[in-house]
């Protein structure tokens, strides 16, 4: 099977939507010969964070010698890029052979009865094969949605961590952030090491009543260990991390931005310490870690170019700290889509309009779930004040447009968006 064959086929399988439970992976991975016993997984699970907490704890474990096998999703350009072993994502040949090896075991199932797996459980299956041929030492992976039906919560975990809770997908998730913390919570296997982040009182007090009943002893940020801030810059940031007695510092970030990515490096480092001998120098590698569209900043000759992967409240908070970093002077255009199914009322409250010189209403490149520009554009104009809001049909040429005027640009509101406007400037191939 060729590569394009391979994306032919797999888009097929999106028709089935989200359909969260465990039976069909449970059936598919036991076909597989169930090749997850020969890994080591660590969980990943939350409402932010999770690819950045992810890529923190591959790149640590790279560090020490390791080689990590990383399972995010979705992808911002190429499916290649949720299968990743030591930073490299997959190859076009060894993606379509895995493919051919899952797709056997969906039609021998078949066979007997009516089999309807869904892209994520097919791409879940995937990754299990692939890191288990690659002989991963570690597989990091990082549900896709909640956690309690989630496809990859059928595995034996050495470590669960749960990044932060707020409220997103509360049509599969629930509407409060009790309910969302138990969907999340319950990724945690007895016998498990369990690290929290940043989460607000009342989803911690549902994620300490899980580990309770499975007896296992949770490692929580604030409590049992801390991210000292020390600098936050667009240059990148420094921290000391202490967790008891064991305290590194001038720990630093060269290529994420943000205090929220302190916090996952913390949370990270937390989990290293949970299942590996501590190893300062290891630990460092940090500085270098890089995780595309998440706040990620560009210079084009006169323009500064923001993509961000802001696609709920929560998120959209984060992106306004992290814009305030260039200060009251540096202005934007702004380029803002969002996906019909995501709380945009909530979003749009959160943006910080007196940032920006313009806005305009485009839509993220899945027109199915995207909100049209219509009405973004009119919910954007309510909260937007003097600054025009506008819509159009094309992010490329909304790009282009800014660009040509030489103003500073930035992208958010999807992750989809995110990874559209990556390839219009030419930072990632598409498939």
């Amino acid at each position: 099977m060729t590569y394009r064959e391979f994306l032919f086929e797999i888009s097929a399988y999106r028709k089935f939507g989200i359909r969260l439970g465990l039976e069909n992976i449970r059936r598919l991975m036991e076909t597989l010969g169930s090749p997850q016993k020969k890994l080591k997984i660590i969980h990943v699970s939350g409402t932010n964070g999770k690819g950045s907490v992810s890529n923190f704890l591959m790149t640590i474990l790279n560090a020490y010698g390791f080689k990590t096998g990383l399972f995010t999703s979705p992808h911002l350009c190429s499916v290649r890029e949720r299968f990743i072993i030591n930073g490299s994502p997959v190859s076009r040949k060894n993606l379509s052979a895995v493919y051919c090896m899952v797709k056997k075991a969906c039609e021998t199932i078949g066979e007997n009865r009516d089999f309807n797996p869904t892209y994520f459980e097919i791409m879940t299956a995937m990754a299990i094969v692939y890191f288990s041929l690659e002989k991963t030492d570690y597989a990091v992976l990082e549900t896709g949605l909640g956690g309690r039906l989630d496809a990859t919560n059928i595995f034996a975990d050495i470590l669960c961590i749960i990044t932060t809770i707020a409220k997103d997908h509360t049509e599969h998730l629930g509407n409060s952030v009790a309910e969302i913390a138990h969907e999340k919570a319950s990724i945690i296997k007895s016998g498990s090491r369990v690290v929290v982040g940043n989460v607000p009182r009342a989803a911690l007090k549902v994620i300490e009543k899980t580990c309770r009943k499975l007896k296992v002893m949770p490692k929580v940020m604030g409590r049992d260990y801390n991210a000292d801030l020390k600098k936050n810059a667009l240059n990148g940031s420094e921290f000391d991390f202490t967790a008891g007695s064991l305290k590194i510092r001038d720990l630093e970030l060269r290529k994420t931005i943000g205090s929220n990515q302190v916090e996952n490096a913390a949370v990270a480092i937390m989990g290293i310490n949970e299942i590996l001998p501590m190893d300062e120098k290891h630990i460092r590698s940090i500085k270098e870690a890089f995780w595309p569209g998440r706040f990620e900043i560009l210079r084009r000759k006169s323009s500064i170019i923001v993509i961000d992967c802001a696609h709920n409240p929560q998120g959209m908070i984060t992106f306004r700290k992290n814009l305030a970093l260039f200060g009251k002077k540096t202005k934007f255009a702004l380029i803002f889509g969002v996906l019909k199914d995501k709380d945009y009322g909530e979003m749009i409250k959160e943006i910080p309009f007196e940032c920006f010189s313009s806005v305009t209403a485009v839509v993220p490149p899945v027109p199915d779930r995207a909100l049209d520009t219509g009405a973004l554009a009119e919910l954007l104009g309510e909260k937007s004040g003097k600054v025009p809001v506008t819509e159009s049909g094309s992010l490329e040429k909304t790009i282009r447009h800014y660009l040509g005027k030489k103003m500073n640009i930035a992208v958010a509101g999807s992750l989809f968006l995110a990874g559209e406007a990556r390839k219009i400037l030419g930072l990632s191939p598409s498939d």
